[in-house]
């Protein structure tokens, strides 16, 4: 047939081109699927996110447990008659987080728990956080969860653990994280299902799972992993320090309906972390996690075999497209494809909360166009 035999012919005749474009597509699959270029991956990740944005959060106010705080109360850990006083002006509230373990019971001070316990028991809505702790070098897993009292007296308790990338740099939460299943939701999560059931608009996306019944209990397993986006320089949260809420200085009108989040911001705490857009509280990351996590703006990572797939795609076909244009041709769609590829993805995150990095298939078509113009 004259089609098969032309075709054919052309085939042959570009056969170097097209050998080149299938090795570029194959190199480009393997930098996806290995991540090697996860460094790149992150710096533009980062760099979209400088562009990112949350909506208003005007009912989430953050109590900070901040250095003219503890000047003030005195050295942390402080006793639970502290925390029990602190909520009393709280129970207008709508819900309350505090971001602060309260794994054991004071021995030396039972009544201070028992006050802190009724006082946890007069709010709308409590959640507590539990963690993960490993006993000695690679010795047992242990889940922490609040003491008894405080446990039977609040509404549900949520991890409070982020996923620092090898940077350092904390971007994606895992929303569901146990030792030996993900039993448990991340604090946000925990919030959100809680509020949602009180209002009867539970989904069964977001509802706790059962343990697995082949749990691991030598491993952490998380799932659902999360993308964090960020609020830009210009949101902000209300805060108000510790002290100042004890001490009568805060309209309680400031406080009522309010989500409120405690935590520590003092530096000497240990409980700071470096994000996307600079250094950030835990308690206001948390609570910045719940925001994105209600308007559901959380991201969500393409599938990476998806990813890879669509990485080897885009070097074939621009491989081999590049390959038949003459030099000032392949320099403009090279550049055209960079910046492309660059805003597309970008785009995904900042409007799809979807998030694919296109470094690999652009490593691969600089390299192609390189080859062409030597």
């Amino acid at each position: 047939m004259p089609f098969i035999s032309r075709f054919t012919r052309r085939l042959r005749q570009h056969q170097h081109l097209l050998l080149l474009a299938l090795l570029m597509s194959l190199f480009s699959g393997w930098l996806s699927h290995y991540k090697i270029t996860q460094t790149l991956d992150w710096l533009w990740f980062d760099a979209t996110q400088q562009l990112s944005s949350l909506p208003p959060a005007d009912d989430i106010v953050i109590i900070e447990i901040d250095e003219r705080s503890i000047r003030e109360l005195g050295r942390w850990p402080w006793s639970r008659n502290l925390h029990a006083e602190l909520l009393q002006p709280l129970k207008d509230s709508k819900a309350v987080f505090f971001d602060v373990i309260f794994s054991d019971e004071d021995t030396q001070n039972p009544q201070a728990d028992e006050a802190f316990a009724q006082a946890l028991a007069q709010q709308n809505l409590v959640v507590l956080p539990l963690y993960l702790e490993q006993i000695g070098h690679q010795g047992q897993l242990l889940e922490i969860t609040p003491a008894q009292k405080f446990y039977q007296a609040i509404d549900t308790v949520g991890h409070v653990h982020v996923a620092a990338d090898q940077d350092g740099v904390v971007r994606s939460i895992y929303l569901r994280e146990g030792v030996g299943s993900a039993y448990w939701p991340h604090a946000s999560l925990a919030l959100l299902n809680q509020l949602r059931f009180e209002t009867g608009k539970a989904t069964q996306e977001l509802t706790q799972q059962e343990p697995s019944s082949t749990s691991n209990r030598h491993e952490i397993v998380q799932q659902d992993q999360r993308w964090l986006p960020m609020p830009n320089p210009q949101q902000g949260l209300v805060h108000f320090s510790f002290v100042d809420v004890i001490e009568g200085s805060v309209n309680p009108d400031a406080l009522s309906g309010k989500m409120v989040f405690i935590g520590a911001t003092a530096s000497g705490l240990g409980d700071i972390f470096t994000t996307s857009v600079g250094v950030m509280a835990g308690v206001e990351l948390n609570a910045w996690a719940f925001q994105a996590l209600r308007h559901e703006k959380m991201i969500t990572p393409i599938e990476p075999s998806i990813s890879t797939i669509i990485n080897s795609l885009l070097v074939l076909l621009l491989a081999f497209g590049f390959g038949r244009m003459s030099p000032r041709g392949l320099l403009l769609s090279t550049a055209t494809s960079i910046v492309a590829l660059l805003l597309i993805s970008s785009s995904l995150q900042l409007t799809q909360a979807k998030w694919i990095s296109f470094i690999p298939a652009l490593i691969c078509i600089v390299s192609v166009s390189y080859t062409h113009l030597r």
